[in-house]
C-alpha cells in the first residue's frame, strides 16, 4: 500500500515528460456532497492542458499554458478526494484506487506499441493470389 505523496509523485512523474502524457482521469468521489462528480486532464498540442470538471449535466473546461498552475490545481482536486484515477500515456496505463482509509493501490499496464495499418487500401493474407 501506498500513500497519497506517492500518487502525487506518479502525477509529477508522469507529467515530467509532456509528450508521452495523454490524459488523467479521476472519478467516483468519496463523497456525495463533492462538487465534481469527474474531472478529465487532458494534453492539448503545445503544451496546453485542458481540465474538464463534470458536475450534474454541465461541464466546466479551463485551460491552462502553464504547467506549474495546472498542477497546483489538479493536486487541489486530488485532495478533495477521490477513489478512482486512471493515467494514460503513450507506452502505460496506471490505475490508481484509493479506499476509505487512504490506502492507494497502484495498477501498471504495458500497452503493446504494435503500429496498426490505417491505409484504406491493406494487404490481405490470402491463400491464392488474385
Amino acid at each position: 500500500m501506498q500513500t497519497k505523496n506517492e500518487l502525487k509523485n506518479l502525477i509529477y512523474e508522469v507529467l515530467a515528460e509532456p509528450d508521452k502524457f495523454i490524459k488523467l482521469i479521476l472519478t467516483n468521489p468519496f463523497l456525495k456532497i463533492n462538487k465534481y462528480h469527474k474531472v478529465v486532464l487532458i494534453a492539448q498540442e503545445n503544451t496546453i492542458y485542458q481540465i474538464e470538471l463534470y458536475f450534474g449535466e454541465q461541464v466546466i473546461h479551463e485551460n491552462f499554458t502553464d504547467q506549474d498552475q495546472m498542477k497546483n490545481r489538479l493536486l487541489s482536486l486530488i485532495d478533495n478526494g477521490f477513489k478512482n484515477c486512471n493515467i494514460i500515456t503513450l507506452d502505460k496505463t496506471y490505475q490508481v484506487l484509493i479506499n476509505k482509509k487512504g490506502h492507494i493501490k497502484i495498477n501498471i499496464q504495458i500497452k503493446n506499441t504494435i503500429k496498426r495499418s490505417v491505409t484504406h487500401n491493406k494487404i490481405k493474407n490470402r491463400l491464392i493470389d488474385i
